[in-house]
């Protein structure tokens, strides 16, 4: 077969393919052969001599093919076949001429002799040129558009259009295989990777040579916008030549529409613009003296392709030449704009659609790049085709989902290299190769994969050797060294499966048992196993005998050393322990002892001094038998049989009463403990003082008081003992009469500083609640007492209460910066504080307080008396503080003088009458010498009360029976306080009423009726003008 990267040696020799004969075709090898060195080191030309030089190299290839029967028959059939190929190619031209030529109808003789001459040079005869003409042969000036943009070097453009030629390419754009529109940074960024691709190759051909020569130029060429235009220039000018060409063959002094369509055409597949091509045909008409009849209109004739600049007639969606569609559906999803592919961008979105076959190419090249494996170069490459050709749309959909199934391979690479890295890193080179075998090819020829794989296949090599030399050793007896070969496979292959049975057969040599000793810990010390190898040390323990294995019995560890420390045991309970040689999972077997049991002493003892009593109490070990207390003046005893024993010591404590007031005791207390032998052993002992003296009373009546930031606490001071205070932030939990220990009351919050005896003072911070605690002590004895709090929320003032029926309103001055109270009423005494759950608590709100002038709340049934405090609220962020409530001003004893002991209300009743204002007052008002006369409601109790809102109710020569018979004239609002024998008179405008008006009151709020009866004076009340 001919290699695919050479040309046909019949058509390098310029042979005819049905020659045969080697004499013949040696004769030509010689004449070329001859020609090309000439060529090569004569010739002007670079590319021509590069072109000799590659021919030169393939004449020992030459002979080979030529010389062989086989090979030459079948290099003739493929030059035939190229030939006529390039035949197919000729006609074609010829017949695009003569259609163009024949547009008008008709082709003249001169033009037909034009054709000749110009394809004789093409090896087609005229008989074969003039068969091809259909139309009539009837017998029977070319300067070129100014642009202000100068062409490039004519040798240059010569250089550029032969290197183009040597390798099949027309212009630089079809070489970079980019459209015309494609930005001048992607043109040049197309030719460095080129250029990179080409030095790859170590053996340099003509064609490669022609491909750096063209590199190099589109590094010039595509420099900047302006070199750009000149070479567009230069592809211009050479259009507009061909087009001259083409204007040459006609012979007519007119040219047609159709003519001038396939020059127009001619002249932009060539490269020119319309513009240019339309202006060169009208000067070179004017000079030849030939008219031109323009199509109209013109601007809508054809339509350029933007990725090869081929022409086509406006019903054509896709490009004739190329295939790609004329007008471009934008790929972004969002967008989907259509814009014609002349534009270098999308007119919605900006998508680069001049650079979008490039684009596409570059995807397939990237495909195959990940189809080989070339899993961080693909990635590489799609972001730098992100970052190059879609900066402002990186959501370009083939992109994307080419990165995801990039990045997805990429991350299945990532977690197979680190799995297999694992198993190997722990040695478990079987599991491994499982692993490795299940792995697909495209990661199993992964480099870092095949570089763990051949770590792994070494380990396992080694293992399998250094295996058969454990096999031997244990055939000869030597078993520690086959155990240390097995160790050895362990420690290459660690789940191989051949040596846990070798390793499992001996094991090591027992530790001896040095010491053990058991007071508050069991402490056991042993020499190490004579054994080779890695031994470890197993404890095991248990109760009742000693462990028969490292089984049997509670396991406490594993150990390298050969000392352990049992702190987990209970005191009384009897253990016996075995220490057991452990290798490779093997045990010895044990060194044992016991039974070996720990003591310990009571805990939580304390001394509580009382009057002439000393009380003693510990919390008692579960396994203690016994107890004992000795006793000492001034200090405790240091041991048993130290002082004097006391008697009926029970299991937590012992009262002892033969102590006088005023001498310190210490004392020691003991548990007794019994073995299993029926020995006894006690613990250590521990130690505690207690002064007996008079009791001290609990204080009560502690006095709080707050000058700001001051605070000062007075009490009566007691006749035993001083009173200490103690301040906590939180509510102190020691009940009224609790002893505490002296030593120990830093537990009841921090000390207030005395003043007197009976004074103390303190000073809040940032603190917005304070407790204080007050303590009598007696010797090294506390009594706490009733404690108090203040807070920084200032106490309301000015508390006064009106009671009447089952209501009572209560006013107040409220302190500044105050919007909500709490209201607590009790019977039995003032509440306990803001929150004392045994109060009936009412929240009152400033806003609806100022509305009603008051707070008004219902008494307790049944109740002599109401003990009612109000307490000023303020919330900081998520809590709340209430003010003390305790001062003077914001509390009040009320007595309920309008209930009875039963506890069932009294009922009120009230006579009243309405009147309307006198007549004369009304003839005033019409003189304004009044303002408006107002309606009365007089009234009189037979009880004192507290009215609720009344309504006065009126109905047109009817009286009202209800509330809701009627209108609702006015209404009279809560708090009017009457009396009995007293008259109140309560005023309201109703404004105009008509005559034969009537009316009644009735309460607001039905519920007052059960206490309220109104009873009117008169059965009608007429209150009409």
């Amino acid at each position: 077969m001919m290699s695919e990267t050479r040309e046909n040696y019949y058509l390098l020799l310029d042979l005819d393919p049905s020659i045969r004969d080697w004499s013949t075709i040696e004769a030509q090898i010689k004449a070329k052969q001859s020609q090309w060195s000439r060529d090569k080191s004569q010739s002007p030309s670079r590319a021509r001599k590069l072109k000799a030089e590659d021919n030169l190299k393939h004449l020992p290839d030459m002979h080979r093919v030529l010389q062989d029967d086989s090979l030459r028959q079948q290099e003739a059939k493929a030059a035939e076949k190229q030939l006529k190929a390039q035949r197919r190619e000729q006609l074609g031209d010829l017949r695009r001429d003569i259609r163009a030529l024949s547009a008008k109808g008709h082709i003249l003789e001169s033009e037909v002799k034009k054709l000749v001459q110009k394809y004789q040079k093409k090896n087609l005869a005229e008989a074969a040129i003039r068969a091809e003409i259909a139309a009539k042969v009837v017998k029977d000036h070319a300067d070129q558009n100014q642009s202000t943009v100068k062409p490039l070097d004519r040798d240059v453009a010569q250089n550029i259009d032969e290197n183009l030629r040597a390798i099949g390419f027309t212009d630089l754009y079809a070489f970079l295989e980019l459209s015309r529109k494609a930005s001048v940074q992607h043109l040049r960024q197309k030719a460095s990777e080129i250029d990179a691709e080409l030095k790859q190759h170590a053996h340099k051909t003509g064609e490669i040579s022609a491909k750096q020569a063209l590199v190099g130029h589109c590094n010039v060429v595509f420099a900047s916008e302006d070199t750009r235009q000149s070479y567009n220039q230069s592809m211009a000018e050479s259009g507009l030549k061909a087009v001259t060409e083409m204007m040459n063959l006609i012979g007519s002094n007119v040219i047609d529409t159709q003519t001038y369509t396939a020059l127009l055409e001619q002249g932009m597949n060539s490269g020119a613009s319309e513009a240019q091509t339309r202006q060169h045909i009208f000067d070179v008409g004017k000079r030849r003296g030939i008219g031109v009849e323009v199509p109209s209109p013109m601007g809508e004739t054809y339509r350029e392709c933007g990725y090869c600049g081929a022409i086509n007639t406006p019903d054509v969606k896709r490009c004739r030449s190329c295939g790609d569609p004329l007008i471009v559906d934008c790929p972004m999803p969002a967008c989907r704009g259509q814009t014609p592919n002349t534009d270098s961008s999308c007119t919605v979105c900006g998508f680069p659609i001049s650079d979008l076959p490039d684009i596409e190419q570059r995807l397939k090249r990237i495909q195959a790049d990940v189809a080989d494996g070339k899993l961080q170069r693909a990635k590489r490459s799609i972001q730098a085709m992100q970052r190059d050709y879609l900066p402002q749309h990186h959501g370009y959909p083939p992109a994307v989902a080419l990165l995801n199934d990039i990045d997805q391979a990429l991350q299945a690479q990532s977690d197979a290299r680190a799995a297999l890295q694992q198993l190997i890193q722990d040695n478990r080179m079987m599991a491994a190769e499982r692993y490795f075998n299940t792995l697909p090819a495209e990661l199993a020829g992964d480099p870092l994969i095949a570089q763990l794989k051949r770590r792994m296949d070494d380990a396992l090599q080694l293992a399998d050797a250094t295996l058969q030399k454990a096999v031997k050793a244990e055939a000869q007896g030597k078993y520690d060294e086959a155990f240390a070969h097995g160790s050895q496979v362990l420690s290459l292959v660690q789940d191989h499966p051949d040596v846990e049975h070798l390793l499992g057969k001996y094991p090591p040599a027992p530790p001896t048992l040095l010491s053990e000793k058991a007071d508050r810990i069991v402490s056991l010390e042993w020499e190490k196993s004579p054994s080779q190898g890695a031994i470890a040390y197993q404890i095991v323990r248990r109760e009742g005998a000693v462990p028969s294995g490292p089984r049997d019995g509670q396991s406490l560890g594993t150990t390298s050393a050969t000392r352990f420390d049992d702190d987990q045991v209970q005191a009384g309970v009897s253990y016996y322990y075995g220490v057991f040689a452990v290798r490779a999972g093997v045990a010895s077997s044990g060194a044992l002892t016991g039974p070996l049991m720990c003591v310990a002493d009571v805990t939580n003892a304390s001394a509580k001094a009382g009057d002439g009593r000393v009380t003693l109490s510990w919390e008692a070990p579960e396994k203690a038998v016994g107890f004992e207390v000795w006793r000492a003046e001034s200090t405790a005893p240091r041991s048993r049989r130290q002082g004097i024993q006391i008697e009926s010591v029970r299991r937590g404590g012992v009262t002892d009463e033969d102590v006088q007031n005023g001498v310190t005791y210490g004392y020691l207390i003991v548990a007794l403990y019994e073995e299993e032998d029926g020995a006894r052993r006690v613990s250590r002992g521990v130690s505690c003082q207690a002064t007996p003296a008079i009791a001290a009373r609990p204080l009560t009546g502690l006095a709080v008081a707050r000058n700001g930031s001051q605070v000062d606490l007075t009490w009566t001071a007691p006749p035993v003992g001083t009173v200490e205070i103690y301040r906590t932030l939180k509510q102190p939990r020691w009940r009224v009469g609790e002893e505490v220990d002296i030593h120990t009351a830093d537990q009841l919050g921090a000390k207030v500083p005395i003043i007197s005896a009976d004074t103390a003072r303190d000073t809040l911070k940032d603190e917005r609640l304070v407790y204080y605690l007050p303590v009598t002590v007696q010797g090294s004895v506390g009594v706490v007492g009733e404690s108090c709090y203040i807070t920084s929320v200032d106490d309301v003032s000015g508390l006064r209460g009106s009671l009447s029926g089952s209501h009572l309103l209560l006013k107040w001055t409220w302190p500044p910066n105050t919007k909500r109270c709490r209201v607590l009423m009790r019977t039995d005494g003032y509440a306990k504080g803001a929150e004392d759950p045994e109060a009936h608590q009412e929240e009152v709100l400033l806003a609806v307080y100022e509305s009603k002038g008051g707070h008004y709340t219902s008494l307790p049934h049944g109740s002599t008396e109401v003990f009612v405090s109000v307490h000023a609220v303020v919330s900081a962020g998520e809590r709340t503080f209430y003010a003390a409530g305790s001062s003077q001003g914001a509390r009040q004893r009320v007595g309920v003088v309008n209930s009875p002991p039963d506890g069932t209300p009294h009922v009120t009743t009230l006579r009243y009458r309405i009147e309307a204002p006198p007549s004369w007052l009304k003839w005033l008002k019409t003189l304004s010498f009044k303002p408006e006369p107002q309606h009365r409601v007089i009234i009189q109790a037979e009880h004192p009360a507290i009215l609720p809102e009344l309504l006065v109710v009126t109905k047109s020569r009817f009286v009202p029976r209800h509330a809701a018979d009627g209108e609702v004239v006015a209404i009279l609002p809560a708090g009017t306080v009457v009396h009995p024998g007293k008259t109140v008179i309560l005023a309201f405008s109703p404004g105009s009423l008509p005559q034969h008006t009537l009316a009644r009151l009735f309460p607001a709020d039905h519920a007052d009726a059960d206490w309220l009866k109104l009873e009117p004076n008169a059965p009608r009340m007429d209150i009409g003008s």
